[in-house]
């Protein structure tokens, strides 16, 4: 099989977290830090390996609930797949082995999204400290020690008790992050159902493309089904479509509101904590990261609103959180600032 996926997210703001509702269908749990060792053990403690390019995934159902666990493969070398993990997951853990410019960029970057998460602190002496940096900024978070394998079963225990509101009566989107090309089905398309209900036969649009396309196929945990739920991970075999005409970052709607713009405003912009970098309209040498799209950028006009314009047309999802950042090697920040797309 050939696999598509570059580099380049819930609601912004988020749905907000309840307990007590009725049983969600599906958890998506991110997993950030930098030793891809112990986010591999954390993995593999939520579900079995699954897809792996830049972003990595295991996959788990059980007693009712699919879980999937996504962590990005080289960060802090590479910012915008720990980006784009903030932005698809329900969940946050962030281990935290040292308090250093990667630690403050990921808290920086989970932040605006006002989920709530796991802190997981491996060295007991900045315990405290983790907790006072954090406070403030990560409201309603958790903070453990790390103790092996009772930490395990812990997160074992607490995940089946998370409940995330989905908009299941919404025009049915889809956002996709790997695309294949399968001997006897043709081109079969992985992604998150961002709201509504996918069924096969339903006719979409592909964005930024345009075309229509025909569901064949609605797969989840390698079976067939009859219905793809608002926050579960499905593959979906396509007609009307190529495996190497999908890109990272594509979405499948029913929603005519939606479109593929290069030009694109974030209203209200808000400026990163700590960002002391001037953003000048004009410049090149910005990206702009908006769901699972993440594209080149020049700034047209920066102040309560970002305007810029992409490199090529990007799909526009309103409200989805975008980040304005730098690209270069770690040990900096390179998250400028960030804001809702406006619609």
């Amino acid at each position: 099989m050939e696999g598509r996926g570059g580099e380049s997210k819930p609601t912004y703001p988020p749905a907000e977290w309840a307990r007590g509702m009725d049983a969600v269908a599906s958890l998506n749990v991110g997993l950030f830090g930098t030793d891809p060792d112990f986010l591999r053990l954390l993995g593999a403690s939520i579900g079995k390996k699954g897809t792996e390019s830049d972003l990595r995934f295991w996959n788990k159902q059980e007693r009712g609930l699919a879980l999937t666990a996504i962590s990005p493969v080289s960060y802090p070398e590479r910012l915008i797949p720990m980006l784009l993990v903030a932005s698809m997951c329900d969940y946050p853990v962030v281990a935290v082995d040292r308090l250093d410019a990667a630690f403050g960029e990921t808290v920086l970057a989970l932040a605006p999204t006002g989920k709530r998460g796991l802190l997981v602190v491996r060295d007991p002496a900045i315990e405290d400290e983790v907790r006072r940096l954090t406070r403030d900024r990560l409201p309603g978070w958790i903070t453990t020690a790390w103790s092996g394998d009772e930490s395990v079963k812990r997160l074992r225990e607490l995940l089946p008790g998370l409940l995330v509101p989905r908009d299941e009566a919404g025009p049915c989107t889809v956002a996709l992050d790997h695309a294949f090309d399968v001997r006897g089905v043709g081109t079969v398309a992985l992604g998150f159902v961002r709201r509504g209900v996918l069924h096969p036969h339903d006719a979409l649009r592909l964005l930024p493309d345009g075309r229509t396309v025909i569901v064949r196929s609605v797969h989840s945990f390698d079976e067939d089904h009859q219905a793809g739920p608002a926050g579960s991970r499905v593959g979906v075999a396509l007609k009307g479509v190529e495996a190497h005409e999908i890109e990272r970052g594509a979405v499948l709607t029913a929603d005519e509101r939606m479109d593929a713009q290069a030009q694109i405003e974030v209203r209200p912009y808000r400026r990163a904590g700590f960002a002391r970098e001037a953003v000048i309209a004009g410049l090149r040498g910005y990206h702009l990261v908006a769901g699972l799209n993440g594209r080149p950028v020049v700034i047209d006009g920066v102040g309560g609103v970002l305007s810029v314009t992409a490199d090529r047309p990007m799909p526009r999802i309103p409200g989805d959180l975008a980040y304005l950042v730098v690209l270069r090697g770690p040990g900096s920040l390179r998250i400028l600032g960030h804001g809702p797309v406006s619609g």
